[in-house]
C-alpha cells in the first residue's frame, strides 16, 4: 500500500513544531488502519484516504476486487489515494464520534 506515507510519519524537520504535530496526527490516524495487506476479497471495509488537505474516511462501505478498491454497493471504482483500511464499525476510541 502507501508504504512511503507510513514511513513519512517518522520524519520531522528541525524547528518545525507544526509539521511535527501534523505528522503525529497522521501517524495516529493511520495507526487505526491496516496498511500492510489487503482485506479478503469481498469483505466490506472503511477506507482511509489521503489528499493535499489531509486524511479522510470514505463515507460508505468499500471492498477490494481484483486490483481495485470499489464501492461495496455500486461496485464503482474508488478513485482516491488509499492509505489504509479497517473492518467496518471498528473506530479508534480517540476519534470524534467513536
Amino acid at each position: 500500500m502507501e508504504e512511503a506515507l507510513v514511513q513519512g510519519c517518522t520524519w520531522t524537520r528541525e524547528h518545525s513544531s507544526a509539521r511535527r504535530q501534523n505528522l503525529t496526527s497522521l501517524c495516529d490516524r493511520i495507526a487505526a488502519f491496516i496498511v500492510d495487506q489487503f482485506p479478503s476479497d469481498g469483505s466490506p471495509v472503511e477506507l482511509l484516504c489521503v489528499d493535499h488537505n489531509g486524511t479522510y474516511v470514505i463515507p460508505f462501505p468499500c471492498h477490494r476486487v481484483e486490483d481495485a478498491w470499489r464501492n461495496f454497493e455500486t461496485n464503482e471504482i474508488i478513485e482516491a489515494d488509499v492509505a489504509g483500511w479497517r473492518l467496518r464499525g471498528r473506530k479508534a476510541t480517540d476519534e470524534p464520534g467513536g
